[in-house]
């Protein structure tokens, strides 16, 4: 059966686990279509509990810090969860677009933020292609990209290239294959379970580098190391790169 997703409705979820998404082809975006898994159950639960870390990350923290101008600049923000670093991103001065797939979260957030400069989408960011026909300056990435399949993540870095401003930059934070969670539970792929009833997809770091530069996108950074983003009593080893769309002479 044919599922779309197109608004907070969201009724296109079987389950909450599954769908196909069938792309359209919007202003020379890539187009394609694969069949994927999410965890739209499991994170309406999370969040409808209040248990995610209200604060934002280290992550937005350092990019904050180290990367953003923020004098009318635009961010664009995939999986936002429930807001802790797009709201960050906000108040920092940035005109902020997130998306995610929790409508629990979503629905919450546009209630807060009704006429702001900061716009809640509930759609899946790999689908929503109409979003990269825009030009951002900084496209952010926290703990998504190992939420979709390596097909869905090949043809999305090349969404984003053709997203970014000359100059923009790409952040990303993901989970790698030296996780102590890695192999635990379902292997559905490589470097893919289902733990718990939470699917992750296990980065290379080598690999996801590669795959920035043949895009077309210059490692401004790229580090995988412990203390990025600890949680209680777990610190994994976090892969954090920064890539950055080359200015052409």
């Amino acid at each position: 059966m044919e599922k779309r997703i197109n608004d907070v409705n969201f009724q296109t979820y079987e389950n909450g686990r599954e769908w196909d998404a069938d792309n359209r082809l919007h202003g020379g975006v890539s187009n394609f279509s694969d069949s994927f898994k999410r965890d739209t159950q499991y994170w309406n639960g999370y969040y409808a509990e209040n248990g995610a870390p209200k604060e934002q990350s280290l992550f937005a923290d350092w990019v904050a810090e180290e990367f953003i101008d923020p004098k009318e600049k635009k961010l664009l923000e995939l999986g936002c969860g429930n807001g802790r670093d797009s709201t960050y991103f906000f108040r920092r001065g940035l005109n902020v677009t997130a998306i995610d797939a929790s409508d629990i979260s979503v629905k919450k957030l546009q209630g807060e933020f009704e006429g702001k400069n900061i716009t809640f989408l509930c759609e899946d960011f790999v689908s929503s292609t109409e979003k990269y026909c825009n030009e951002f300056d900084y496209i952010y990435s926290r703990f998504s990209l190992h939420a979709i399949n390596e097909k869905q993540q090949n043809n999305l870095i090349g969404n984003i290239y053709n997203a970014l401003k000359e100059g923009g930059y790409f952040f990303i934070e993901v989970r790698s294959v030296n996780d102590e969670l890695y192999g635990k539970g379902e292997k559905v792929g490589d470097d893919e379970y289902i733990y718990e009833g939470h699917y992750r997809r296990f980065v290379r770091k080598e690999n996801l580098e590669n795959l920035l530069k043949n895009a077309g996108l210059k490692l401004a950074y790229s580090c995988e190391k412990r203390g990025f983003a600890p949680y209680g009593e777990s610190d994994p080893p976090i892969i954090r790169i920064v890539a950055e769309k080359k200015t052409v002479d």
